[in-house]
């Protein structure tokens, strides 16, 4: 697993997405979903899960 963030890696971004529920998802353990407007009137359902390795270490999943 890379050491990049999703952020870098699918937004190309230096900072988090402002829509980002990856902090919120981490700290409850629930998965969380939300609806991302798009420029083009088009929508993207994200959805954010924390994983964990064999080793307990956190490991942020984004699925869109």
């Amino acid at each position: 697993m890379s050491n990049l963030t999703c952020y870098e890696i699918i937004a190309d971004c230096a900072i988090p997405c402002s829509f980002c529920k990856m902090p919120e998802t981490a700290e409850t353990g629930t998965p969380t979903t939300s609806k991302v407007p798009l420029p083009n009137d088009e929508y993207l359902l994200v959805h954010w899960a924390k994983v964990e390795s064999a080793a307990e270490r956190l490991r942020s999943r984004v699925t869109t």
